[in-house]
């Protein structure tokens, strides 16, 4: 498969999210949130109109794929799941209703809603991070106060990097 360019992953964050660019949100008194996009996408090195040649941004991994870039990937996941810089994520939306009972549930849920595919060890891992079992009742997770970090933490997931 082929990495999506930061151009194609912002698109595909903010779709799946149902993300909203506030107009009147300014990241400083400069520069607004569309501004702040723009700049995500220049410093994941696709800086918009700055291609030196007509052929376009490169087409394979290893230009878009640098130990620099992944991490300026998972900040703006995060960013996007936690409503920073000017974006709004309706979190409690993405959730499915009726609640599913168990975390583990929520989170396939969640992931299918995002149109990514996690794995058993993934969910495992996320339920890790919010100090319970797969299998713990929903209550037990706190999922109000961390909803934002599971949706960038999905967001970060390997299967959401590519086309």
């Amino acid at each position: 498969p082929k990495v999506r360019t930061p151009f194609e992953l912002i698109v595909a964050m903010l779709r799946t999210t149902g993300a909203t660019i506030a107009q009147d949100f300014s990241v400083t008194a400069d520069m607004p949130a569309t501004r702040s996009i723009s700049d995500h996408l220049t410093r994941l090195g696709h800086e918009m109109w700055s291609w030196p040649t007509p052929d376009g941004f490169a087409d394979n991994q290893s230009f878009w794929l640098t130990t620099r870039t992944m991490l300026r990937r998972w900040e703006l996941a995060g960013r996007i799941g936690n409503s920073l810089g000017g974006l709004t994520v309706d979190a409690a939306a993405l959730l499915p209703n009726p609640m599913p009972a168990t975390i583990d549930l929520v989170v396939y849920a969640l992931a299918a809603r995002l149109r990514l595919a996690v794995t058993e060890t993934d969910v495992t891992a996320i339920a890790t991070f919010l100090g319970v079992a797969t299998d713990a009742p929903v209550a037990d997770a706190r999922l109000n106060d961390s909803l934002g970090d599971v949706i960038g933490l999905l967001l970060s997931h390997p299967s959401g990097q590519y086309r």
